[in-house]
């Protein structure tokens, strides 16, 4: 071969033009495989098995559609670097899935999972049927050999491959790391909290004992951490090792006026993260050890979800 020869080859290489030194990682099998693992992600995805939707969801997130479009766009092309082409991958499958997913979510469209899925598989499907019809696979080539081109990094300076190895261990740390922070359960804040305190903001304050017919006052705190929902607060007073199966119901009026195996109630409606604080005081016409309790329940319900009490002598 001539030197016009030579040179022409060399700007054919360095242009990133299929050569024999630059191995195909567009497998027509992998994308077959990746097209089967990603309807199965749909299939779990709309059966809601945990165990097995965390894995498929992240190989859907960041390599399945991405592998697909890349495969259409550079299959008959290889990109040079391992490196380079997991960046694509990575890059297409998490702005496929940022469109995908903003699309469905403004026209409302459900479920979002299962849905993502498809047209991830969709796009995979597609590919492996371009793929088959360019015969890009060399089926000759031994996968030892295969694997040596690839970490060779072919048409590469030093410097070039040592920056491209790089950028590989970085997204595979990144990888373990996405996945290790995946498995990690957050700490779950309660839907409902329910606490009594005295006037002064603490527990220490809260009454204890007082005489027939004086006012004690505390402050009910009742938080909402999730959706907006209507609740029904409500305070038994009852004396201690007494036991009624009949109560009397009296007005919320402050001060509430409360005596053995007594009840009021009040309904309240709480935003999403509200926190309500109820300055509540009460009476008592007779002495005793009193247990009064407050209680939440839902609307519709008899079942309290929080409950609160304190002991109070009354002489």
């Amino acid at each position: 071969m001539d030197e016009q020869g030579r040179f022409q080859g060399g700007l054919l290489s360095a242009g990133g033009f299929p050569s024999e030194d630059v191995p195909a990682i567009y497998s027509r099998t992998a994308l077959l495989g990746t097209t089967l693992v990603t309807l199965a992600f749909v299939v779990v995805a709309e059966l809601q098995v945990p165990w097995v939707l965390l894995p498929l969801g992240l190989f859907v997130l960041f390599v399945a559609p991405g592998y697909a479009v890349v495969a259409l766009l550079f299959g008959a092309r290889t990109l040079p670097s391992l490196a380079l082409n997991i960046a694509m991958i990575v890059g297409m499958s998490v702005l496929f899935n940022a469109v995908v997913g903003t699309l469905l979510l403004y026209y409302a469209i459900a479920p979002l999972a299962p849905l993502v899925g498809a047209f991830a598989a969709v796009v995979c499907a597609a590919a492996t049927v371009v793929q088959y019809q360019r015969e890009r696979w060399n089926e000759s080539r031994r996968p030892g050999q295969w694997l040596r081109s690839v970490l060779a990094l072919p048409g590469f300076t030093p410097a070039q491959r040592t920056a491209a190895y790089a950028l590989l261990i970085g997204v595979a740390v990144t990888f373990g790391a996405i996945g290790y922070l995946s498995t990690l359960q957050p700490r779950s804040a309660p839907d409902l909290s329910l606490a009594i305190v005295g006037p002064g903001g603490t527990t220490s304050t809260l009454p204890t004992s007082g005489t027939v017919n004086s006012t004690l006052a505390l402050i009910v705190e009742v938080g909402n951490n999730a959706t907006s929902q209507s609740l029904v607060l409500g305070v038994n007073s009852t004396l201690v090792g007494q036991t009624g199966s009949t109560r009397t119901t009296v007005p919320w009026t402050v001060p509430l006026h409360l005596a053995p195996n007594v009840t009021s109630s009040e309904s309240l409606s709480l935003t999403s993260g509200e926190t309500d604080n109820i300055q509540f005081s009460f009476q008592v016409d007779t002495g005793g050890d009193y247990a009064i309790s407050f209680f939440l329940t839902p609307l519709q319900s008899h079942v309290a979800v929080r409950t609160s009490s304190l002991t109070v002598r009354i002489t």
